[in-house]
């Protein structure tokens, strides 16, 4: 088996250099320039190189402060974020719990900037982070410019594992797991008891849901999402420090140890700055003219929600040398994203049995359980992103006749059940087309969005009035509009709209379909699982993981807005209003008074090229999800999984065995149970119970949802066909 860190920590995999001597430190020389003199002559043979973390952040600390731009920047910002859809839930959970005040927060800050209280970029960036990401949503998120310039690892990863998948789990080094070493958990990190340092360091991850980010921090092979992650949160940072350059950890036995913090520059390529002003010259500056995306010095990885390596393992994967030497060791980069589409994937993913069927990027993947569970078959969905490297007619060709093939070699085998995994799958882009449903289902979801601005025509919605759409309730949220209707057989599904499905009757029961997440399952994936638990009415339902405790954990612990927008994208499309009133204006027929008009253009945000400081990217999440008849949005509900299980060595070793372990308590004998008692789910629409909460293909058209980051539209085709072929119609 290959080593863990071969292929999930690339950084840190790294093969030995000839020593070389550390430069003297120099009461004048700063640490950016120390950085860069020593790493220079291996930037400019095109290696790349890690460092110690401290150096880094001591860099970072480097970089100045404008606060005169700092003050601009949140006025800016504000008009970005007062988009964001959940703004008044967030001041105010439902669920009384402690609510977070974004805009109150960015006041404060502001307020810091305006006095001089920072004292360099990096801190007033890590406020204004820290800020968007307690609002723990996986569409809400900014990219500010001194997070750009290094990514953050520890050398370790973790893992969460029990003896029983019923008994509490504890803390593991991965690597002492996957090559099954001798064990001794983790007792304390920093002087904490480790559960509790965990949580704290999960706090600001991107899950509305405690136990997903939790489940979040931890290695995972089984994770095989494009987008999703192998390593975990707390060994991969991306941009951000989190204020550790080593951490020191005791176990159960008295062992002492201590992890160490690593940096790697994120465009090797291109770096060539001694200083922090320089940095803060080429990274916080804005460009001298916009050019509507990202700059080319600074890879999307950094630009992106997603902060972990994304590189898939192969079986003959053998672990190198990790050696530091002061400042400089050299690394394998891995190969750049295809910009012309990805190549395909000859073999099986790493780690798990021979697939039945799968599509050729290993994205979809069908296997039949053997021993006692040899009548069921599994249907693995890591993710519904094709990412923007894959073309998007192949994967939407590999894709269905994937899960049709492993539906029809089930059937043919006299497979009776059916397992859908949906372990780490962080979404995609959704389109509820309704064409392969059966029209007597008419199952809707409800849309409400943030609002600022209004053309003063409907359009195709036809409303009669402002407050017709509006709302009543003076929320800052529309009224809920209908945007597709399951039942509406004249929207077509581009490219399988035509396509008949080789099932004439359901192959699957609804007592006879389980799905099984790990709490991370996010936009899109909590969109399929809303179409399998209402309109297929699958009520059995297994989540993996979590903190360790006895309650009952959510199914769906991701985002559950239904339209995630960039912030260049609500300015250009305010910008449309805005040339509307404008040219109406000049014509002599404005739509608006002086007055009115003066603050319609205030109150446009910029794109993220015309910020007064840099802004890599930006995201909101512009409308919110309802479950028919209700007004609260489904990120704020709380849908518990029917099923509790923790993990054990073998899940962590062979994920496959997930399967079998969910399939027996759900369908055994009795032989293993659920952590959590059972619960008997026969809709989500009944769920009252409420907790806590890159660029897109995005579609200002009126389909349903466009919930997921980076991602063309294959992946709602996907699960409207999944739902049809599994079809409980």
């Amino acid at each position: 088996m290959g080593s863990l860190f071969s292929w999930g920590l690339l950084a840190l995999a790294a093969k030995q250099i000839s020593a070389v001597p550390a430069p003297t430190r120099r009461q004048s020389a700063s640490v950016c320039e120390r950085i860069y003199s020593v790493a220079s002559p291996y930037l400019q043979s095109g290696q790349s190189v890690n460092f110690p973390a401290e150096d880094a952040y001591a860099c970072l600390k480097e970089i100045p402060f404008d606060a005169d731009r700092g003050v601009n920047f949140v006025d800016q910002l504000r008009k970005s974020i007062a988009w964001q859809s959940t703004l008044d839930l967030l001041k105010s959970p439902p669920d009384g719990s402690k609510g977070v005040d974004i805009l109150g927060g960015l006041d404060d800050i502001q307020q810091k900037a305006r006095t001089n209280g920072y004292s360099g970029q990096l801190d007033f960036d890590t406020d204004l982070k820290n800020l968007i990401d307690s609002a723990n949503d996986g569409h809400f998120n900014i990219a500010p410019c001194s997070m750009a310039i290094f990514s953050f690892q520890f050398d370790v990863g973790l893992v969460s594992v029990a003896e029983s998948t019923t008994s509490q789990p504890k803390i593991y080094e991965a690597q002492s797991i996957i090559q099954d070493l001798p064990l001794d958990p983790i007792a304390t990190i920093d002087g904490k008891d480790v559960v509790e340092f965990l949580e704290d360091m999960a706090a600001l991850g991107n899950s509305q849901d405690a136990d997903a980010r939790y489940n979040q921090l931890f290695t995972n092979i089984g994770r095989l999402g494009n987008n999703n992650t192998l390593v975990g949160t707390f060994a991969w940072r991306g941009g951000y420090y989190t204020g550790y350059s080593s951490i020191n950890y005791t176990t159960a036995n008295g062992t002492e140890g201590t992890w160490v913090g690593k940096a790697l520059i994120a465009d090797p390529s291109t770096y060539t700055y001694s200083s922090g002003q320089q940095l803060y010259d080429a990274f916080c500056l804005p460009p001298a003219s916009a050019t509507g995306g990202p700059p080319s010095d600074v890879p999307t990885s950094l630009l992106t929600d997603t902060i972990e390596p994304t590189s898939l393992p192969t079986q003959t994967d053998e672990p190198s040398a990790v050696t530091t030497i002061d400042v400089v060791t050299k690394r394998q980069e891995p190969a750049a994203p295809s910009t012309t589409g990805a190549p395909t994937v000859p073999t099986d993913p790493a780690y798990f049995p021979a697939a039945v069927a799968r599509d050729p990027y290993n994205l979809i993947a069908g296997y039949f359980l053997d021993g006692s569970r040899e009548d069921t078959a599994v249907l693995n969905i890591p993710t519904f992103d094709n990412n923007e490297g894959f073309p998007q007619n192949e994967t939407l060709t590999g894709f269905i006749p994937a899960a049709s093939s492993l539906i029809e070699q089930a059937k043919a085998a006299g497979r009776t059940k059916l397992i859908i995994d949906l372990t780490g799958n962080g979404g995609g882009n959704i389109m509820l087309a309704a064409d392969q449903l059966d029209p007597s289902l008419s199952y809707v979801f409800e849309f409400a969005w943030q609002y600022q601005l209004a053309a003063p025509d409907g359009g195709p919605t036809n409303w009669k009035s402002y407050t017709d759409m509006l709302g009543p309730d003076g929320s800052g949220l529309t009224a809920p509009q209908f945007f597709e209707d399951f039942s509406k057989t004249t929207t077509q599904i581009p490219g399988i709209a035509g396509v008949p499905l080789p099932f004439q009757e359901p192959p699957f029961s609804a007592d006879n379909i389980l799905l099984v997440t790990d709490g991370v399952c996010a936009s899109t994936c909590s969109n399929f699982v809303a179409l399998m638990m209402e309109v297929a009415k699958v009520q059995h339902t297994v989540a993996w993981g979590g903190r360790p405790n006895t309650n009952a954990m959510q199914l769906v612990g991701g985002v559950r807005g239904s339209n995630v927008l960039s912030f260049d994208t609500v300015a250009n499309q305010l910008g449309g209003v805005r040339d509307y009133i404008v040219n109406k204006t000049q014509e002599g027929k404005p739509p608006l008074t002086d007055d009115q008009l003066q603050t319609a253009l205030s109150l446009r945000p910029l794109t993220t090229t015309e910020y007064p400081i840099r802004l890599y990217n930006g995201h909101i999440n512009f409308r919110n999800a309802y479950y028919n008849g209700s007004d609260l949005p489904l990120q704020f509900d709380h849908q518990a999984a029917g099923c509790r299980l923790f993990y054990t060595a073998e899940n962590i070793r062979n994920p496959a065995s997930r399967w079998t372990d969910s399939a027996e308590a759900v369908w055994g004998n009795g032989s293993k149970g659920c952590q959590a008692p059972p619960l008997n789910i026969t809709s989500t629409a009944t769920t009252t119970s409420s907790s806590s909460p890159t660029e897109s293909s995005e579609s200002s058209t009126a389909s349903a949802t466009n919930a997921g980051t980076r991602a063309a539209s294959a992946s709602m085709m996907l699960a409207v066909a999944l739902t049809a072929a599994v079809a409980l119609l």
